[in-house]
């Protein structure tokens, strides 16, 4: 069952979503918007992670930012799998409901 959460921004805001990362794996996650494209834009942090912080063999979390572009409601939807999965359920999943406010 996928996790659940709720989101209220205003226009300009940006959130980070922060996911454990099974990358050691082969999973990765992938960021859909669903609704009103127009209310949010969702971009991965490709930034480097701090050094020093990860363990040996563990998969360092995705981030990606969720930036608020204009009024209204949308739903993103983060789904981990494996990249050369086609259909089925995703591994893990998290529904993001996104309020933007002016």
């Amino acid at each position: 069952m996928a996790k659940r959460d709720s989101l209220q921004l205003r226009v300009g805001e940006e959130h980070p979503i922060e996911l454990d990362s099974l990358r050691t794996a082969g999973y990765v996650w992938e960021p859909r918007l669903e609704g009103d494209e127009s209310v949010a834009e969702v971009v991965k942090d490709e930034s480097p992670p701090e050094t020093g912080t990860e363990a040996v063999g563990a998969s360092l979390p995705e981030v990606f930012k969720i930036k608020a572009l204009r009024p209204g409601k949308a739903t993103v939807r983060f789904e981990q799998r494996q990249p050369w999965e086609s259909g089925g359920d995703p591994d893990d999943e998290l529904v993001v409901e996104l309020d933007v406010g002016e």
